[in-house]
């Protein structure tokens, strides 16, 4: 695994800016906002992917994932992007706050098999543990005891933990219990329409009442409305995340988010 780790430091150089290489594609990040309502401003940014040929079209990045799985590069290629998004996070300021980095829960399970990796790529991007929140991505896996290994290590490093997309899928619940994260991100199938969804709404509520209780934090994607938006801050939910209030941008070219005024509760 030293050989991968050389290979990804040597394609994300420390102290630069931009992409790197990846197949016949170059790879780049963003950076979404994630909005606090308490605080109306940022208190965090998640790290996304985009690909481009050499001619300039862009590639959706499941595809890209798909293509590196298929030929057993995908745990590679989490590595990367998640090298390429702590490199460049660093070039929004100091008022960044947290950066939340996607990670599949087979890039997790491997993570713990080779401890090394992901401290040595926090290190040589000089990023601080403490500010790095780990999304697991909510998809099948059949090595959950593993997967709450990774976890384990995560914290241990000093990093947050978030289960990402709750409420798309059936056995999420389950991962929850095991995993018990420190943020929960709820899907956009939740929150879209929430403002006249009363099915929706009963969930969400009941979603941040246990929340609370369990002292984790909440925050709501794919949040393009502003009646849903409306009803997230009444219903008690702090964070969001969505078109309405930023879109994705690189770090270098201004992409930082200004504050936005969100609705009070009532």
């Amino acid at each position: 695994m030293n050989e991968a780790l050389e290979r990804i430091l040597a394609a994300v150089l420390p102290g630069e800016a931009g992409g790197a290489p990846f197949d016949s594609l170059v790879l780049s990040s963003r950076y979404q906002p994630i909005f606090s309502s308490a605080e109306q401003r940022p208190f965090g940014y998640e790290g996304l992917l985009v690909s481009y040929t050499a001619d300039g079209k862009a590639v959706a990045p499941h595809r890209v994932f798909d293509r590196a799985d298929a030929r057993g590069q995908g745990v590679y290629l989490d590595w990367l992007s998640r090298a390429l998004h702590l490199r460049n996070w660093r070039q929004l300021g100091e008022a960044r706050g947290l950066l939340f980095l996607n990670v599949s829960p087979t890039a997790a399970i491997e993570d713990a098999h080779f401890e090394r990796v992901f401290p040595s790529l926090l290190a040589a991007y000089e990023v601080n543990p403490a500010d790095v929140v780990v999304e697991i991505l909510e998809t099948g896996v059949e090595e959950e005891p593993q997967l709450v290994a990774a976890v384990a290590m995560y914290r241990a490093l000093g990093c947050k933990v978030a289960l990402d997309d709750f409420g798309a899928g059936a056995s999420e619940m389950k991962r929850f219990w095991r995993l018990r994260p420190d943020i929960v991100k709820i899907d956009r199938s939740l929150v879209r329409g929430c403002a006249f969804d009363r099915g929706n709404t009963a969930l969400l509520r009941a979603l941040v009442a246990y929340t609370e209780e369990m002292g984790l934090e909440v925050c709501a994607e794919g949040v393009e409305d502003a009646a849903d938006l409306r009803q997230l801050v009444n219903l008690g939910v702090r964070h969001a995340q969505g078109y309405l209030l930023g879109r994705p941008d690189p770090a270098w070219s201004g992409g930082v988010a200004a504050p936005v005024t969100l609705p009070a509760a009532g």
